[in-house]
């Protein structure tokens, strides 16, 4: 009887002729184990795998039997063309206690595995394009367009594969190569291209990131009797955080507001404002967000080119540049005409500049602001 897998003399049958005589002679493996094991190479020398997988497995599984049986099973496997369960049984024998030729086995494994998948590539309907990119969004150009049905051979690793179809929408797959896998994938390409996404009533879809400019219409309401209307404009960013209808955001702001003092000749100085912006937003519906602020920083005050006239709200003049303390409250509505731009005014809204010194008419300065603008949403 013979006791190898092999027609030919190779490892598994100097394992199996090792194997043999020690169960024979009773010193370490029952009658079954030895039976179950004959049974399974007499099965794979007529040609019944899946027998001989069976009675190898139950040699060694059930009756405890010699490890060669593992090594056996993967002989069986890789002839049935299922090279990866062929390196499992083949790697279950090399880490049992009873290996021999354990190089050889190892070279085998490396060789099992270095063997290219090979993927059938179908589509619902036919005539997709399909490209091999890596895990890392890289098109990978020694893989050429496949068109379904079609197939490609990847080596050892992962990669995506992307099925494209004009009016369809693309589909991607994640695969493994190597080990002489072979699969079939069969990829539906009748849906077509999702739409954007509704945004459902009470809830705000645009990106976080915003940014935008304004421009509007300030009157001083303390310490300026002798102060004419004034403009000014500013540039703003920021970040809104969270989900849902109310959201919190934070940003900056840059600002630039003329202060024309009316002194027998009108004559102008500025102040020119950075705050940091924290704010709340409530979306009213798609496309109508109402949103409160409170901008809080440093301002600087310019002072005219002439230095002899009186600021009204200093009292005196005044020599050079000045630090205060600088708070917006605010509040505005913004409309959406598209997804990535907003339209906005604020009609209420007072600069707070609180003076850092002590010789001033007035403390605190306040302004009424209103304010209109864009907002670029990304």
């Amino acid at each position: 009887m013979s006791t190898s897998v092999r027609p030919q003399a190779g490892l598994a049958a100097v394992l199996a002729a090792m194997f043999v005589p020690t169960v024979a002679a009773g010193q370490q493996y029952g009658q079954e184990a030895i039976r179950s094991f004959q049974a399974g190479v007499e099965a794979y020398d007529r040609g019944d795998l899946d027998a001989a997988i069976r009675f190898f497995r139950e040699s060694y599984e059930v009756h405890r039997g010699h490890p060669i049986a593992l090594y056996n099973i993967g002989e069986c496997y890789e002839r049935l063309g299922d090279v990866e369960l062929a390196v499992e049984h083949f790697e279950r024998y090399v880490a049992s206690e009873q290996v021999e030729e354990r190089d050889q086995v190892y070279e085998r494994i490396r060789n099992l595995r270095s063997r290219r998948a090979v993927f059938t590539l179908r589509s619902t309907p036919p005539g997709a394009t399909v490209t091999v990119w890596d895990e890392a969004g890289n098109r990978l150009s020694e893989f050429p367009d496949i068109l379904t049905p079609g197939e490609v051979h990847l080596p050892p690793g992962t990669f995506v594969l992307r099925f494209d179809m004009a009016g369809m929408g693309a589909r991607s797959q994640v695969v493994e190569g190597g080990v002489g896998r072979r699969v079939t994938l069969d990829v539906a390409m009748s849906e077509p291209v999702a739409p954007p996404d509704v945004t459902a009533p009470g809830e705000w879809s645009v990106g976080p990131l915003h940014f935008g400019a304004y421009g509007g219409l300030a009157a001083h309401l303390n310490g300026a009797a002798e102060v004419f209307a004034a403009s000014g404009f500013g540039v703003f960013g920021g970040y809104v955080l969270g989900e849902g209808e109310w959201r919190f955001q934070i940003g900056g702001d840059l600002s630039f507001l003329p202060y024309g003092i009316d002194a027998g000749d009108r004559h102008f100085s500025s102040f020119v404002s950075i705050s940091a912006v924290p704010g709340v937003r409530w979306a009213l519906g798609d496309s109508l967000h109402l949103t409160g602020s409170l901008a809080a920083g440093l301002s600087l005050y310019v002072p005219p080119g002439n230095r002899e006239v009186v600021v009204p709200w200093v009292g005196h003049k005044v020599d050079g540049i000045m630090s205060l303390l600088h708070f917006r409250p605010a509040v505005a509505v913004e409309w959406f005409p598209l997804d990535w731009l907003a339209i906005w005014v604020s009609p209420l809204a007072l600069d707070l500049d609180v003076a850092l010194r002590s010789q001033v008419a007035t403390q605190i300065l306040v302004r009424y602001a209103a304010f209109a603008g864009v907002t670029f949403h990304l």
